[in-house]
C-alpha cells in the first residue's frame, strides 16, 4: 500500500506535457462541527494532485488529496484525541463546500500516519480512526496508510528512510531520471537526521558527551 501512495506521487521531471502538477501546503487548517461547535484542526502537510488535462472548470479542484500527520514522538500521540478522524472529517468538509460552488468532482481523499515507530499507542490511535471512518462514512472507503520514519533496524521494512533510499539506487542505476546533486545531499543529510533520532549534529555531540 505505502508503494501505491509514493508512486501516485511521483512527478516526471522534464515533460512538456505534464498530465499533473502538484501542491504541498505545510500546517493546513480543516473545520469540522463537533457536538454543534466550530472546531479547527491543523493538518501536517497536505498534498494535492490536479488534473491538468481536465477542462479549465475542474483544475481547480484537485484529483487526490493526501493527508499526512507526521509525529517524530510517540509521546505526541495523544490517546482518544481523535485528530486523525478529525482531520479527514475536516478535509472532507472543505472539498464538499468547493463542490457545491464550483459543480467539480470531489478529490479522492487518502491520509498517511507517520510514526516514528510502530508502537500500541500508534496503533491504537490508527485503529480507533478505522472504527470512527466506518460509522461516520458507511460505505466509503477512505485509503489510510501507518508508515513510519524507519531507523536502523527497520530499514528493510517499507518506511520512509527504505523509500528514500530507493531513490538514490535507482537513481544511481538508470531506473529513474538523474536527480539533482542538491537533491541526493538533501535526501542523504534527511537520511541521517532519521537515523539519529532527528538529533542534529550539534544535539548527538552534546549527549555523547554527557555520557562520557
Amino acid at each position: 500500500m505505502p508503494g501505491r501512495f509514493w508512486h501516485m506521487l511521483r512527478a516526471r521531471r522534464g515533460q512538456k506535457r505534464r498530465a499533473a502538477t502538484i501542491r504541498v501546503r505545510a500546517e493546513e487548517t480543516v473545520n469540522l462541527e463537533n457536538e454543534g461547535k466550530r472546531k479547527a484542526r491543523d493538518i501536517d502537510i497536505l498534498i494535492e494532485l490536479f488534473n491538468t488535462s481536465q477542462p479549465i472548470q475542474h483544475t481547480k479542484m484537485p484529483q487526490y488529496a493526501f493527508a499526512v500527520e507526521n509525529k517524530i514522538r510517540d509521546g505526541a500521540i495523544v490517546r482518544g484525541d481523535d485528530q486523525l478522524f478529525q482531520e479527514i472529517v475536516g478535509l472532507r468538509n472543505r472539498y464538499t463546500g468547493t463542490v457545491n460552488t464550483e459543480n467539480a468532482v470531489q478529490p479522492v481523499i487518502a491520509l498517511i500516519f507517520l510514526a516514528p515507530k510502530t508502537t500500541k499507542r500508534a496503533e491504537e490511535e490508527f485503529q480507533q480512526m478505522f472504527v470512527k471512518l466506518t460509522k461516520h462514512f458507511p460505505g466509503i472507503v477512505i485509503p489510510c496508510q501507518q508508515m513510519t520514519w524507519g531507523t536502523t533496524d527497520e530499514e528493510s521494512r517499507d518506511t520512509v528512510s527504505a523509500q528514500l533510499v530507493n531513490v538514490l539506487e535507482w537513481e544511481a542505476t538508470g531506473r529513474i531520471e538523474p536527480v539533482y546533486e542538491y537533491t541526493k545531499h538533501t535526501i542523504k543529510s534527511f537520511l541521517t537526521f532519521i537515523r539519529s533520532d532527528f538529533q542534529s549534529y550539534q544535539e548527538e555531540k552534546s549527549e555523547s558527551f554527557e555520557r562520557w
